[in-house]
């Protein structure tokens, strides 16, 4: 997919969204559209309250709710071609996450940042011509969980990840797949603004063996998931910025970076990336 169709693909779906007018008698409610300035309705709906009356009777004022498109895209490109790109990482805000949390993502061998949509030009002329692994686009106004699998069936892997106490605990794994989970909702008080969740989780795929009274033998098999908890990430995105993930260039071949974000290509190591495009708008339903 040439990535000039990528950049444009989300604004083409939100079309159809961003229709205004009001709806007919026994019609269904209008689609969103776009959030623009901090109207003070939008303020109201984000904080889950009504606008206050003006002290003149009127009707009941509109329910709204703001809804976020939220457009993934999984990308590969060969290694070091933006983990070690420092002209790409001036143009990024990385102090959009606490520093806490950006000191143990670093440890691990993840690297975050955020910058203005206008930024994505920069972007897009290291893309031409780079395939597309995955595009995910998802309308509603929250999600609790959306699983975004990095590598999977993998036979088995060794992992080290340094918690929040910075002791470096490894562990190994058999056949396990390494996903990525993803949640959204407004951010409080932020209108427009979205609050992102990102957590690792090793999805363990186990055989156990059990063995009846007549000593026949059962074999059973069962997942174990096991969340990164000490990785969890949490960022809010102001409208019109976007969001990308990817390994830090210090990731070494054990270290969490490593194992969600980087796979063995054909003739060379590539580096894979997330992008997150959020695409805040507003649904008016009337009574």
């Amino acid at each position: 997919m040439n990535m000039r169709r990528l950049f444009t693909a989300s604004a083409f779906l939100a079309l159809p969204l961003l229709a205004g007018g009001c709806p007919d008698k026994g019609s269904s409610p209008p689609p969103p559209t776009s959030i623009d300035g901090r109207d003070s309705r939008v303020l109201a709906m984000a904080q889950r309250t009504q606008p206050a009356p003006d002290g003149s009777p009127r009707d009941a004022a509109p329910v709204q709710t703001i809804f976020f498109q939220m457009d993934v895209y999984r990308l590969a490109v060969p290694l070091g071609t933006f983990s070690s790109n420092e002209d790409f990482w001036k143009r990024m805000d990385e102090e959009c996450v606490d520093p806490a949390t950006k000191d143990i993502l670093e440890r691990n061998g993840i690297r975050v940042g955020q910058a203005p949509q206008s930024e994505l030009s920069f972007f897009q002329k290291f893309m031409e011509d780079k395939p597309l692994m995955q595009r995910l686009s998802t309308l509603a106004p929250e999600a609790k969980k959306i699983e975004l699998e990095m590598r999977k069936d993998l036979p088995q892997q060794t992992i080290f990840r340094i918690d929040a106490h910075r002791q470096n605990i490894g562990r190994d794994y058999d056949r396990s797949s390494n996903v990525i989970n993803m949640a959204f909702e407004p951010a409080p008080r932020k209108p427009g603004c979205v609050r992102l969740s990102l957590c690792p989780m090793v999805r363990s795929h186990r055989k156990r063996f059990e063995f009846t009274p007549l000593n026949n033998e059962n074999e059973i098999q069962f997942v174990e998931p096991e969340l990164l908890y000490d990785l969890n990430l949490r960022v809010d995105i102001p409208k019109d910025r976007f969001f990308i993930v990817m390994p830090s260039a210090s990731a070494d071949s054990a270290s969490v970076g490593a194992a969600f974000m980087i796979k063995q290509g054909h003739t060379e190591r590539q580096e894979e990336i997330l992008l997150i495009i959020p695409h805040p708008m507003v649904r008016t339903e009337t009574k």
